[in-house]
């Protein structure tokens, strides 16, 4: 890349003046043994050497004696070989380099920026920026742009996809390795909201493809530590479930990071759809947003289904309107008046370690920040839950404060507390035997 180009120009420029300096000292010694009468001083030697070499000659100062002059004839030769030979070398260099090997994203005041490294193709771009961007997310996919952090040269296929005009100016790509601190300062690593490691699910030799992708994890956890003032979460991407411990078991296991392992959520999918048939539909449809709209040539079920698949799963903080209330008063309200279904609550325990816990019925909301997870349309949904309030049966949203997210780096969420299909009744006591609030 470009520090090649910087390297290599300091290495022929300390390698260039080494040689005048001999250059000049061999001069200035056979001048003065074979001219007793002439006396000359190093630094007039050295100009007399770089006016020489640099073909300019100005006839002030020149050798007299036969030594001398075969000294200067073969600087001279010396100089036009090894001068265009380098010139050559670096001008090579420079076209050989790419632009997106010398590009740094500069961040813009009010935007935020995720860094993406690791393998990935055309499809997986496409999938994860569809999902970045989507109109459902709301002004968060407008003040966002999204860092491709890839040690080759994009293929045609990336780069007709980063010009897409659903995200374009919003997605930059720089070569570079997530290994190097130099090409984690390019993308501004230090300011990222979050990094995205992905790997390919494709591969013959999943462990090589878990090993890279904990070890690129590793490297931006030690980048952080080093240089940003706060933690940040890492999201990597893993095949094998068993690769999950060559992260959690080092130094950065403590760490702010979630793990996706592939193989685990398909056979975790699968299992669940032979006990409740369609899960695995259901959840695919939740957890990718979706613009299909219902047609009027649809039979009723397809219409119902292609308006269900726009929903998506939202985590909301509770309006202050709903303490006191038990979960099962709290979903029926959020649903008879906004058409939203809010199905879990995070739960600390006194470790402070939170837990989704599906469904409490009759735990009551305490007071403070509670948050719920729920499915609805789109992000604004979400902020209705936040500032729900019925005014005499009406509903009329609380004016709260904006105050930004606090995101602790230390907390773990354990998602999933049992299993979705089983009965309710079986469901309440496993609950109350367990959290003491029902």
């Amino acid at each position: 890349g470009s520090s090649r180009v910087f390297f290599h120009m300091v290495k022929v420029l300390l390698t260039f003046g080494s040689v005048m300096f001999c250059f000049a000292g061999l001069f200035m010694t056979v001048e003065q043994n074979y001219r007793p009468d002439f006396r000359i001083w190093f630094h007039d030697a050295l100009y007399f050497t770089i006016v020489t070499v640099s073909s300019v000659g100005y006839g002030d100062i020149s050798p007299k004696s036969i030594p001398g002059k075969m000294l200067v004839m073969t600087m001279i030769c010396f100089a036009l070989a090894f001068v265009g030979d380098q010139l050559n070398e670096i001008m090579r260099l420079l076209s050989v380099d790419s632009l997106y090997q010398r590009a740094v994203y500069k961040k813009r005041r009010g935007v935020q920026h995720v860094i993406v490294c690791g393998s990935f193709s055309y499809t997986t771009l496409s999938d994860f920026l569809n999902e970045m961007f989507h109109s459902d997310h709301g002004e968060m996919a407008k003040i966002i742009n999204v860092i491709l952090l890839g040690e080759e040269h994009p293929s045609l296929s990336i780069t007709s996809l980063m010009d897409s005009p659903s995200w374009v100016g919003k997605v930059k790509y720089l070569q570079g390795s997530a290994f190097e601190d130099h090409d984690l300062n390019r993308a501004d690593a230090r300011g990222a909201k979050c990094f995205f490691i992905l790997t390919n699910k494709d591969t013959n030799d999943p462990k090589a493809a878990d090993q890279s992708t904990v070890l690129r994890a590793m490297s931006i956890k030690k980048y952080i530590q080093k240089y940003a003032e706060k933690d940040t979460l890492v999201v990597m991407q893993l095949i094998a479930p068993d690769s999950r411990e060559n992260f959690t078991r080092s130094r950065y296991g403590r760490t702010f990071h979630q793990v996706l392992c592939t193989d685990e959520i398909k056979l975790n999918l699968l299992g669940k759809s032979c006990i409740c048939p369609g899960f695995s539909t259901m959840i695919s449809n939740l957890i990718r947003s979706s613009n299909s709209e219902p047609k009027d040539n649809m039979e009723t079920w397809m219409q119902e289904y292609v308006q269900s698949c726009g929903k998506e799963i939202y985590r909301a903080k509770l309006s202050p309107f709903f303490e006191g209330k038990t979960f099962a008063e709290l979903s029926n309200m959020v649903f008879l008046h906004l058409g939203c279904t809010v199905f879990a609550v995070e739960i600390a325990d006194s470790k402070g370690i939170s837990r989704v816990v599906l469904f409490p019925a009759r735990w009551e909301i305490p007071s403070g920040s509670t948050w719920v997870f729920l499915i609805g349309e789109d992000i604004e949904d979400a902020h209705k839950v936040s500032t729900f309030q019925l005014v005499d049966g009406c509903l009329e949203p609380l004016e709260l404060p904006k105050s930004k997210e606090s995101i602790e780096p230390h907390r773990e969420v354990l998602v999933g507390d049992g299993d979705l299909c089983e009965p309710a009744s079986v469901t309440s006591a496993r609950m109350k035997r367990k959290y003491h609030f029902l």
